[in-house]
């Protein structure tokens, strides 16, 4: 008799662990589904330097969107060249912590425009997937309505999640090239990579699918990846890769994914300097 009340306490004691690690699971799929913004954006409120730190002379503008929403934006005009370098930046900080990256793409010699998605910085509003896109072609359509650039002569430039918003935004208005570097295939696949025991798929809201929307890009396109990459992983650089039609060039970099374009070198310069000029 004690024995089998011993057995019945057993599998008790086992059902509850069973259910609690239920309960704990369902939690943490609630959590990922209901929060997601919050695991995709980072966004810094505060600009604390602009691009007078690093020399540059510049146009500090707020760009209208579709939606109402105004996006912070710099226009860093470079006297010597047609062309515009219009940069995506990533999912953390602000235009403010991109001025190392402004310094050296003012060393390819031709204009820059950079912005912040809503809710980034000086920009109104709260990001979204559909919002960074609807920002990113504001910004393209001011500077091919207003400032009168050509499309041919603005090269899309996206790292990490910028590289999402990039791939969109080039597949919606043909630009003169589109630059992609250390991002991703989709966020779904991310979400595979970074939480393997969660069922990606059924809790997947943000896509920013680019191997679908890369499909749709008719203009010349470079992809780098560093092989070093602990945030977005190499092999998801090359999947994107794999799947560009007009893909011109995959570069192959080094270093960690905050630091492959400062450590990037003279040769990852001297092919920015090839695509870019070459870009319709």
């Amino acid at each position: 008799m004690p024995s089998k009340i011993g057995k019945i306490i057993n599998l008790n004691s086992l059902f509850c662990v069973i259910l609690s690690l239920a309960i704990i699971y369902v939690l943490i799929c609630s959590f990922v589904y209901i929060a997601q913004e919050k695991l995709v954006y980072f966004p810094g409120s505060e600009v604390t330097a602009t691009p007078k730190e690093v020399g540059l002379t510049f146009d500090e503008l707020y760009i209208e969107t579709s939606d109402g929403e105004k996006i912070h934006t710099w226009d860093i005009p470079a006297k010597a060249s047609s062309k515009y370098i219009l940069f995506l930046h990533g999912n953390a900080g602000n235009i403010g912590n991109r001025l190392n990256t402004i310094s050296l793409l003012n060393r390819l010699g031709h204009s820059i425009a950079i912005l912040d998605y809503r809710g980034y910085g000086k920009s109104t509003g709260k990001p979204t997937e559909q919002g960074t896109y609807q920002d990113a072609l504001a910004v393209f359509k001011y500077l091919n309505s207003t400032r009168g650039v050509a499309a041919e002569n603005i090269v899309i430039y996206g790292r990490s999640l910028g590289g999402g918003v990039a791939t969109w935004l080039a597949s919606q208005v043909n630009p003169g090239g589109l630059i992609l570097e250390s991002t991703f295939s989709s966020l779904l696949d991310m979400g595979k990579h970074r939480y393997p025991f969660l069922p990606a798929k059924l809790l997947t809201r943000i896509h920013y699918d680019s191997l679908t929307h890369i499909k749709m890009v008719k203009c010349p396109v470079l992809v780098a990846h560093s092989v070093d990459d602990e945030t977005v992983p190499y092999e998801l650089g090359k999947l994107l890769a794999d799947g560009t039609p007009n893909l011109k060039q995959f570069v192959t970099l080094s270093g960690g994914h905050n630091e492959t374009f400062f450590e990037a070198g003279e040769d990852y310069y001297e092919v920015l300097t090839t695509f870019i000029g070459l870009a319709k």
